[in-house]
């Protein structure tokens, strides 16, 4: 039922039919019409809306783990990789990671298609890996502003 409903919901997105908040009522209740009609099911465009917000945080938390300090991304198997060191040491404090880490991802182009472009983007989009401060050069103000905003008192 997974593949089927992000299969529909990529799709929905390749196509250009997903608006900047998300799916419309409309698209939640073709899938769900289909899902009902394929797997004789009785579910509502809520508990899809659920599923995906249940996707939307695994999305994250994967993205998340690929930013992470020595970990490797094996794009033909949609793995992260951790070295044994490494990935005792995670595990031992953030075991919810663990099902992510040295295993392939379970539907990660289909999440890709879906949720990998509602990310900031453009010149003020930042990474995991980007720096958040930038450096003042105290040459170019010749210390000045240092002496002038900032006060000690010991």
């Amino acid at each position: 039922m997974t593949n089927t409903m992000l299969g529909l919901l990529a799709d929905l997105v390749a196509k250009g039919k997903r608006t900047s908040s998300g799916f419309t009522e409309t698209h939640l209740k073709q899938c769900v019409a289909i899902l009902n009609e394929q797997f004789k099911l009785a579910i509502a465009s809520d508990q899809v809306r659920n599923r995906l917000k249940k996707w939307r945080k695994i999305w994250v938390r994967v993205v998340n783990l690929k930013n992470l300090s020595g970990a490797l991304w094996d794009e033909d198997t949609c793995t992260i990789r951790l070295s044994d060191e490494h990935y005792a040491g995670h595990c031992m404090t953030h075991k919810p990671d663990a099902p992510f880490l040295n295993n392939p991802i379970e539907h990660y182009h289909a999440m890709a298609t879906i949720f990998g472009t509602t990310g900031a983007k453009g010149m003020n989009a930042r990474s995991g890996n980007d720096l958040l401060s930038i450096d003042v050069d105290d040459e170019e103000n010749g210390g000045e502003w240092w002496d002038q905003h900032v006060t000690t008192s010991w």
